[in-house]
């Protein structure tokens, strides 16, 4: 499912697959969203290591392989 949807999650080690499609479950509802610092598109990959490497942002920094 998250395949066929171009979906990701990435940080999850530890539950059941029924933990995993409970937490599927409240991001489909709407009750998950993930926090975004900032997001950069491809030509700014740079900028976005640096700004990782930084450690100065609060939440997920986003490298968008092609304008959407």
């Amino acid at each position: 499912m998250l395949y066929l949807k171009r979906l990701r999650m990435i940080g999850v080690g530890l539950g059941t697959q029924r933990h995993f499609e409970a937490v599927l479950g409240h991001i489909r509802a709407g009750r998950i969203k993930p926090l975004l610092a900032a997001t950069y598109p491809l030509a700014e990959l740079k900028r976005a290591q640096t700004d990782f490497l930084s450690k100065q942002f609060f939440g997920n920094l986003v490298v968008l392989p092609r304008a959407s």
